[in-house]
């Protein structure tokens, strides 16, 4: 097929799937606003990138006559589009079809909230297009508020490539330390603050059976220098650190290294980074979150803890660190239910039919 996607070549769900798709064979031409273009190297050469005249968010509303333009010489089988909001809004002024909507999370749950007018940009957006992709059950539920035809939004996973998150062999035993690690930008809607806080409290829970316990952050953003405070006041600057950015391919490593993941964000639509951990069998400690607790089976895969609760993360932390065969069952049990419903490939195949049946659908 020949398809236009028309999304920010800076996130790397765009990155990972115009690849995917141009590796499968198929013609992909990548539309994104004029700042949106970190990450440009990461994308196959195959793929043909094109960066409008303008940056966000004036560029939602200026450019579609640019991308139009383009797009009409193009000739796609059909059009994919990333996030229902700004990204959403171009596409319907460009006015071509046939189009399928990739929603993603904020867009949905936060966007329309806002203000009535919000709102209003977001049900003409949905409207617009011939279908909606979702990654969650949750999401799609939300989704749904907007659009008129039920079963005109779709769920996909956006799952994770079985062959690069394999776990390594190791017996899973904690000896007298424990090494916890925490993959999330570092804004406010992710929680870090109170992860940071449960390590502090952590020692009052495990009855002695630990010296030392070691937080690793992995991520960038916002809350940087006020996390970096926070561990200097509480005097965790030897136990905990901030790590940076780190790219998805070294991932599974740092997972595979580490005794326990915990992702204590404050809401979620759907949670790649706990399937992640949950792939390479390492246990996880989760916020309860409605796209968490659409992964985590609580006290079968893994656990889920109360949000904005350091006393509760540090108690899920501890009841794995204490319960040894409880966390070698967790982690038989979450990497089949990844291996199950979270495959990259099986996800894609998914993807591809529904970008198909949409091509059918002019």
């Amino acid at each position: 097929m020949k398809i236009v996607v028309i999304a920010p070549s800076s996130v790397n769900h765009t990155i990972k799937i115009v690849n995917e798709l141009a590796n499968r064979n198929h013609q992909v031409y990548l539309f994104s606003l004029k700042n949106h273009q970190e990450g440009k190297d990461k994308i196959c050469e195959s793929v043909e990138v094109y960066y409008s005249p303008n940056k966000s968010p004036i560029g939602y509303i200026l450019d579609f006559l640019w991308i139009r333009d383009r797009i009409k010489r193009i000739i796609p089988d059909v059009i994919n589009v990333h996030y229902a909001s700004g990204y959403g809004t171009l596409a319907r002024l460009c006015g071509e079809h046939p189009a399928l909507l990739s929603v993603w999370g904020s867009d949905i749950f936060d966007f329309p909230k806002k203000n009535f007018i919000n709102k209003e940009i977001l049900q003409r957006n949905l409207a617009f297009f011939e279908h909606v992709v979702s990654t969650s059950n949750v999401m799609a539920l939300e989704t749904n508020k907007y659009v008129e035809k039920k079963n005109k939004v779709s769920v996909i996973p956006f799952g994770v490539d079985l062959n690069k998150f394999k776990p390594k062999e190791r017996d899973n035993n904690i000896k007298r330390s424990v090494k916890i690690v925490c993959i999330k930008n570092l804004e406010p809607v992710y929680g870090i603050k109170y992860l940071i806080e449960a390590i502090k409290i952590l020692p009052n829970y495990l009855e002695g059976t630990i010296r030392k316990v070691d937080l690793e952050i992995y991520g960038r953003g916002s809350e940087h220098k006020t996390l970096r405070k926070l561990i200097i006041k509480m005097g965790l600057t030897e136990s905990i650190q901030l790590k940076g950015y780190v790219e998805n391919i070294q991932v599974p490593h740092i997972l595979g290294n580490a005794d326990i993941c915990c992702i204590p964000s404050l809401r979620e639509s759907f949670g790649v980074s706990v399937i992640e951990a949950m792939a390479m069998n390492t246990p996880v400690v989760a916020t309860r979150t409605d796209g968490f607790k659409e992964i985590i089976e609580h006290n079968e895969n893994g656990l889920v803890v109360d949000i904005a609760s350091a006393d509760s993360i540090a108690r899920g932390i501890a009841f794995l660190i204490i319960n040894e065969n409880i966390r070698k069952d967790f982690v038989l049990k979450a990497r089949r239910k990844v291996e199950a419903l979270y495959d990259w490939n099986k996800n894609m195949n998914d993807f591809e039919a529904l970008l198909n049946k949409v091509k059918n659908c002019n």
